[in-house]
């Protein structure tokens, strides 16, 4: 095989003719016949991409071969071949590390970036027809109350209305009331907010629901639940492009990290709800001590079926929702006094509209 040699002394390379034998490498000069050998288990990969040789006993020779004869010799030279893999599986590490961390940044911070933005420009009209697609769905899967008390389902709307105005929302808020022992409430898109039976059931008194109405009503002015649309939509493209249908140990990583994610965004977001919820309450000068004192009623039933002196902070950590005994405290460190969001008489007949 034909190559270039420089020995090391000369900044000129001369043409040399290679012999590979067994154990060494015999380059002879064109121009004068001198010959030298290397031997293959000294030699080193002076440069890759140029395709240059040298040898261990002079490191500054260098020995040009063409992209065939340089595979050749690597072939035959078992530490270079160790070498070629090694750095082969370098560089699978650095993209796959790259690649993770590009996954990982898009997850925690890309998708939550193009969320909010884009939930903040689609039109009301748009969310205000997937609420209602919802709200049928809903409607199918549960049992709405039918009150005969219509005025008192009538205090609740008023309510909601004076809520809706102090947080900006130029469009109408309405509340359903469910027919479940289930102890809940949620926003939907559009401006739809549902209480259960079993909320009305659980709280105290009327404080109490006025406050989780805020916080639903929070929820709304905020565009929450659009947020999380796309949030969804965001992390479902990434599981598709990156682990398509498949299953595995990969997949479920992915989906675990989508998945902490979305708690800790989740958290986040019920968090500020808390907060806006309240300040709703003291711009219509309405208490909002039912704030703490209906998570205080939370806390109680969750202590009946978690054991939270022994999973402490791992409560949080697993759940969508804050910690409840945190958000007492948070509560209670911002409530203020004021008017009773639903009077003494008005709660008697509320607590009673689903029967």
């Amino acid at each position: 095989m034909d190559a270039r040699f420089s020995d090391g002394r000369s900044a000129i390379a001369g043409a040399v003719e290679v012999e590979v034998s067994a154990h060494a490498l015999t380059l002879k000069d064109r121009a004068t016949g001198t010959v030298t050998e290397w031997q293959l288990a000294d030699l080193l990969i002076a440069d890759r991409d140029a395709r240059r040789l040298t040898v261990s006993s002079n490191t500054d020779a260098r020995l040009t071969l063409s992209d065939a004869d340089f595979d050749a010799v690597v072939a035959r030279a078992p530490q270079l071949q160790l070498i070629s893999e090694k750095r082969k599986a370098t560089r699978l590490v650095v993209m796959l590390t790259t690649a993770a961390a590009v996954l990982a940044a898009t997850i925690y911070f890309g998708i939550p970036a193009a969320a909010v933005p884009l939930a903040r420009i689609t039109p009301i009209s748009y969310e205000q027809q997937l609420g209602r697609s919802i709200d049928a769905q809903l409607d199918i899967a549960f049992d709405q109350c039918r009150p005969t008390d219509r005025e008192a389902l009538g205090f609740i709307q008023t309510r909601a209305d004076q809520l809706a105005s102090s947080a900006g929302i130029d469009y109408p808020v309405t509340v359903h009331l469910i027919d479940t022992e289930m102890v809940n409430a949620f926003a939907l898109p559009g401006g739809r907010v549902w209480l259960t039976k079993g909320l009305l059931d659980a709280a105290d008194n009327g404080d109490q629901v006025g406050a989780v109405l805020a916080h639903e009503i929070a929820h709304i002015a905020n565009r929450d639940v659009m947020v999380s649309l796309y949030r969804a939509l965001g992390f479902g493209l990434i599981l598709d492009a990156v682990i398509g249908g498949g299953s595995g140990a990969g997949q479920q990583i992915i989906l675990l990290l989508t998945n902490m994610a979305d708690l800790k965004h989740s958290r986040d977001v019920e968090t500020r709800a808390d907060r806006d919820g309240m300040e709703m309450l003291h711009a219509t000068g309405l208490t909002s001590r039912g704030m703490a004192g209906f998570f205080e009623t939370l806390a109680a039933m969750e202590d009946e079926v978690i054991d939270r002196e022994r999973m402490g902070d791992w409560i949080e950590l697993a759940t969508s929702h804050p910690d409840t005994a945190r958000r007492v405290e948070a509560a209670k460190a911002i409530e203020k006094d004021g008017a009773p969001v639903f009077p003494a008489d008005q709660w008697t007949r509320i607590a009673k509209v689903c029967g």
